[in-house]
């Protein structure tokens, strides 16, 4: 990197997720996704640029980082007021989302076995029509290191469910979830 910067900051982020869903007790699908990219934070001549990359490669993150770069210098020529590298001080930390059990800890096979089951204690009458049982997990880790020897590393776990229900009885019908 041949030019003079005040600051850098990286925040790398990677997300994965799950879903899982039945209807009347049978399976409709497992699901994975996984999204992360790199966020690069320069300080050049007082002013602040961005760049961003969904691939973790040097070659990528370096292209990032130029980008940030010539978006910071580009803005020090219309300068109204000059930032020092104190606008982004130093942090250290950790943060862990409390969880009793890892989401790897059960299989797919073994998360479908309980929404059947789920969607087999919904159906409490003959006028029940349709049950749906489903989760989505989600956990997110970020990672932050910058220039003035910041570290922080986040991973936050989340879990959503829904179960729902239709009845029909004569001409009415009601879903409660």
């Amino acid at each position: 990197f041949p030019v003079t910067i005040g600051w850098i900051g990286l925040r790398v982020v990677k997300e994965s997720s799950q879903v899982h869903q039945t209807r009347d007790a049978i399976p409709q699908g497992n699901g994975r996704t996984l999204s992360q990219g790199v966020m690069v934070e320069v300080l050049v001549n007082g002013h602040i640029g961005y760049g961003a990359t969904n691939s973790l490669t040097p070659p990528a993150i370096r292209i990032a980082a130029w980008n940030a770069y010539k978006q910071a210098l580009a803005a020090s020529k219309w300068a109204l007021n000059s930032l020092s590298s104190h606008v982004r001080p130093q942090v250290k930390g950790t943060y862990l989302s409390p969880i009793l059990q890892p989401f790897g800890g059960l299989s797919s096979s073994e998360i479908q076995d309980v929404l059947h089951q789920l969607s087999g204690l919904l159906k409490v009458s003959s006028q029940i029509v349709q049950t749906n049982a489903s989760v989505i997990t989600n956990q997110t880790e970020s990672w932050l290191v910058s220039s003035n020897g910041s570290e922080v590393y986040q991973n936050i776990s989340s879990i959503q469910t829904h179960l729902g229900a239709t009845a029909q009885d004569g001409g009415f019908t009601q879903t409660r979830a």
